[in-house]
């Protein structure tokens, strides 16, 4: 199961991929429902949390490349979280 990020990062794609104009998008929600996952993202380090992120999602990723090290486990479940809240 997705959560609000997932699903409003979805509901921004879809207008977009289609050619509509970017005035008739209802952007600024979709943004809100979706900036505390960026944040988690920039904050730790993106190559580390968006491998994290797909592979919670059951995309199969490899580890981040030396000197980068996986996600810990606390960052793992805070990531789920934004991913699976509702």
């Amino acid at each position: 199961m997705h959560g609000r990020a997932v699903s409003a990062t979805a509901a921004l794609h879809r207008p977009v991929s289609r050619g509509t104009p970017a005035r008739n998008i209802n952007s600024a929600s979709h943004y809100a429902e979706i900036r505390p996952l960026l944040e988690f993202i920039v904050a730790g380090g993106l190559a580390i949390t968006v491998k994290a992120g797909l592979e919670l999602l059951g995309v199969g990723v490899a580890d981040p490349r030396l000197p980068l090290l996986p996600l810990d486990d606390e960052g793992r479940v805070a990531l789920n979280k934004l991913l699976t809240d509702a």
